[in-house]
């Protein structure tokens, strides 16, 4: 009895664990030399967008602006892709700012 409780909870647990990795490679919409770009980050700068748009009198979450809120998606997409690639750029060639750089930002 005890052996079989062991057995389930051990299959239980392997079960969870791959279903949570499967899970998380679904969350990535891309990849950029292994720094993941996650579903959540992009919807979160996707929404920003989306605000700054309502402000100025464009709703994007209308069927009408679908094209346009999916254009806008790939444009986010790829402002995430450029920016990663030049994270990992300065990171290869030990580039840092200064704090006075920084503040003038």
């Amino acid at each position: 009895m005890y052996k079989l409780r062991l057995c389930l909870v051990i299959f239980a647990s392997l079960v969870l664990f791959l279903a949570g990795c499967a899970n998380n490679k679904v969350n990535v919409v891309a990849s950029v030399n292994g720094t993941e770009i996650t579903r959540q980050e992009l919807d979160k700068r996707v929404n920003l967008t989306i605000e700054g748009y309502k402000q100025q009198g464009l709703d994007l979450t209308s069927k009408e602006n679908k094209a346009l809120k999916d254009q806008v998606e790939k444009g986010v997409l790829d402002e995430l892709i450029a920016m990663t690639l030049l994270m990992q750029e300065a990171e290869k060639q030990n580039l840092t700012a200064s704090k006075e750089e920084v503040d003038k930002t």
